[in-house]
């Protein structure tokens, strides 16, 4: 239904509905308590979901700048085998709103690291004598339960972020 499922809240955090999807949420990533308010076409119910990708961080002893003309090779600390989708990301910020370029990677769950050529990363920051980047990882856990014989999806994000200079 795109009017949802009436009030979500996950961890005491209201989301926004959008068509019937929800977005936002808590910065909790150790639980996920949803509750749903229901209407006429959806129960009320509440849902935990504790399970996240474990990912930590990202293994940034051997980089603080990369030199222009390099591949970007960045490994993370923890275990994806558990993503339903993980995704890689390289973002390049422009002067102008809505104007910042992009590289993104689809992985398999369980890679441990990404690589961006070097020529990629190039064409994303252009002619740019100092460029910075900001480097995200999106790991993405679905959790589902069935109320009333429908079935009901919940995604927990695990999001890591950080910023990359190229000297």
């Amino acid at each position: 239904s795109s009017n949802g499922g009436g009030t979500v809240i996950c961890n005491g955090v209201t989301m926004s509905n959008l068509f019937g999807s929800y977005w936002g949420g808590s910065t909790d990533a150790t639980r996920a308590v949803w509750n749903i308010s229901g209407n006429n076409s959806v129960p009320a119910f509440t849902d935990s979901c504790n399970t996240f990708v474990n990912v930590t961080g990202l293994d940034i002893n051997s980089w603080n700048n990369y030199p222009k003309n390099t591949d970007i090779l960045i490994e993370w600390i923890g275990n994806t085998d558990n993503a339903y989708e993980l995704w890689a990301e390289l973002e390049y910020s422009l002067d102008s709103y809505g104007t910042n370029r992009y590289l993104t990677k689809k992985l398999e769950p369980g890679t441990q690291s990404v690589t961006f050529k070097a020529a990629d990363v190039t064409a994303l920051y252009g002619s740019d004598e100092y460029p910075g980047v900001t480097f995200r990882l999106y790991a993405y856990y679905v959790d589902s339960t069935t109320q009333n014989s429908k079935k009901y999806y919940f995604i927990n994000l695990t999001l890591i972020t950080h910023a990359i200079y190229i000297r």
